[in-house]
């Protein structure tokens, strides 16, 4: 939008830009893009409020100043560079997690006879992963490939009337999700 006449006539009045799960990108290429072109933007808007947000960034005082980035004062052929100031709101709460690594107890005593016949394995898998779902009011499975996120999706709701679980590909490699949720 912001190469467009159109887009940057829509732009002109930006007072806010929330850059939201801002880890994700902030060591990579696609966060020195996001804040240039946020930088461009100020360009056309005046000032505006940055809000970053993400619940695992670190360090926080370098990731802020990164958004914050820099204000330019005086001649604009012999600009004076100063960052701007950035405000830090963390929460204060702590987190408890309770995670667990299983293997299929139908699956571990017929392990052998399973590998030796080449049977699949994801008919025990995902009956104990329905056994986990009908415990709770949402679970998340986390897998490592897109095709094993869409196969255990289309298992576990193979026999159900409506759909249990849904797939998402998450933007980065190897973070695949089946996500799963009971009504």
């Amino acid at each position: 939008m912001l190469s467009s006449m159109g887009g940057r006539f829509i732009l002109g009045n930006v007072s806010t830009v929330i850059l939201d799960e801002i880890h994700s990108v902030i060591n990579s290429k696609r966060g020195t893009y996001l804040i240039t072109a946020v930088d461009r933007l100020t360009a056309l808007s005046g000032e505006f409020q940055r809000i970053a947000l993400s619940a695992t960034v670190r360090p926080l005082k370098t990731v802020a100043e990164f958004i914050g980035g820099f204000s330019v004062k005086g001649d604009p052929f012999d600009p004076m560079y100063q960052l701007r100031p950035v405000s830090i709101f963390q929460a204060a709460d702590k987190k408890k997690y309770a995670l667990s690594a299983q293997f299929p107890e139908e699956l571990a005593a017929r392990y052998d006879q399973i590998r030796l016949r080449k049977q699949s394995v994801w008919e025990s898998i995902v009956r104990d992963i329905k056994k986990i779902i009908e415990k709770n009011r949402s679970t998340l499975v986390f897998v490592n490939s897109r095709r094993l996120c869409e196969k255990i999706t289309f298992l576990i709701n193979k026999d159900e009337l409506h759909s249990v679980a849904y797939t998402h590909h998450g933007s980065f490699p190897a973070n695949f999700a089946v996500m799963l949720k009971r009504s």
